[in-house]
């Protein structure tokens, strides 16, 4: 229907999509990701990776860690170290704290 109009087809002309391809980068450096991911690993209930996203949307206000600056990047890890501490771990070591 849309031939008719004038509109043509990509597959037809053997072209391929032209939108980009988005990585899994972030945009901070890649010790404050893994930092990030240990700690969430570590004291986060649901531990899988759309539960993260959903946290550093929360606490940074981007909408993937694709655009979590190394400045918004020290915020979630500010706030996971306050999770860490109420679920009783220690933030430098990743061990249980002494009750």
């Amino acid at each position: 229907a849309f031939e008719k109009l004038g509109f043509q087809s990509w597959k037809k002309e053997g072209k391929t999509n032209s939108r980009p391809r988005w990585t899994d980068e972030w945009a901070c450096k890649p010790g404050q990701r893994a930092k990030i991911e240990v700690m969430w690993k570590t004291c986060a209930r649901n531990k899988d990776e759309a539960a993260l996203r959903a946290f550093i949307r929360r606490i940074a206000h981007v909408d993937s860690p694709r655009f979590l600056n190394p400045g918004l990047a020290r915020k979630v890890i500010i706030a996971l170290e306050k999770m860490m501490i109420a679920e009783g771990y220690d933030p430098v070591t990743g061990g249980r704290l002494a009750k």
